[in-house]
């Protein structure tokens, strides 16, 4: 994906739904590009979780903005996978148990955090992330079998 240090094209509609945005450390993908204002070290895992919110958008990233800023149902339907990515990407480099517990506090931490507007505790959000790996492991181990 590019990356622009520039605000996204929709930045102004970003800001009037999510106000903490203006705080900084927000990376956004809109279409092929990942818009980076604050300049936040972009790492692998970031990277593959913009990816995904890429993907979502499909042809049309505007529609899915749109979407994005009014449907919080919608929203954590968008950002379950992109967490769920960036966990799986961190869990395999993290060299120990320990630092894995801490990146998927880390990432659970992002994903309730009150940027996104939902009521997911820390601890619901880790539960969420843990379910919907067992189900991506699951998958991939039925795929697996398959062959």
């Amino acid at each position: 994906m590019i990356i622009s240090h520039r605000p996204p094209p929709n930045y102004q509609a970003i800001l009037s739904a999510f106000p903490a945005v203006s705080k900084g450390g927000v990376i956004f993908a809109y279409g092929d590009t990942i818009y980076n204002p604050s300049h936040v070290k972009v790492t692998e895992a970031l990277n593959i979780h913009e990816q995904v919110h890429s993907q979502q958008q499909g042809g049309d990233p505007e529609a899915w903005w749109d979407r994005y800023l009014g449907d919080a149902s919608f929203r954590l339907q968008m950002e379950l996978p992109a967490h769920l990515a960036e966990w799986l990407v961190t869990r395999k480099t993290a060299p120990n148990r320990a630092l894995r517990r801490a990146a998927l506090g880390m990432i659970a931490g992002k994903l309730s955090s009150p940027i996104y507007r939902y009521t997911l505790t820390k601890r619901q959000a880790a539960k969420l992330l843990e379910s919907a790996e067992a189900v991506a492991m699951d998958g991939i181990r039925i795929l697996d079998n398959a062959k």
